[in-house]
């Protein structure tokens, strides 16, 4: 029965080894530029409506919208944020900034690989305009 359970531990222990060591370092080497590997994170050019504007609503607007304006910022059309875009503030705030920064958006969360992806790919658009 001992000879059992040493050789049934040997074996867990074996997996769990070879589980780790073929294990990428991160997510990103993992599932590459998709979040779970299947799907691209888009295709196609970068599309305001449809791949920034549900970042917007879903992360924004609860504190951007005209009848918010938190900091003065309304972002609800795309001429709003271009203008942020353009300036450079807006990659400031979502990717520069650490975490301990008030100014950092959205506050409290960090944005997903493949939204952050699509926010870089919308600044350079807008910036090559």
């Amino acid at each position: 029965m001992r000879h059992l359970l040493f050789y049934w531990t040997v074996g867990m222990v074996g997996l769990l080894l070879l589980n780790t060591a073929c294990t990428a370092e991160n997510e990103e080497d993992r599932f590459p530029p998709g979040e779970n590997g299947d799907e691209l994170c888009y295709e196609g050019n970068i599309d305001f409506d449809k791949h920034i504007q549900p970042i917007l609503d879903a992360q924004c607007l609860l504190c951007h919208a005209p009848n918010q304006g938190l900091g003065g910022v309304i972002i609800e059309r795309e001429e709003d944020l271009a203008v942020y875009a353009r300036s450079g503030i807006l990659e400031e705030v979502l990717f520069d900034l650490p975490a301990s920064d008030p100014r950092k958006m959205p506050p409290g969360t960090e944005l997903s690989t493949c939204d952050k992806e699509k926010f870089r790919d919308w600044i350079e658009a807008v910036n090559e305009e």
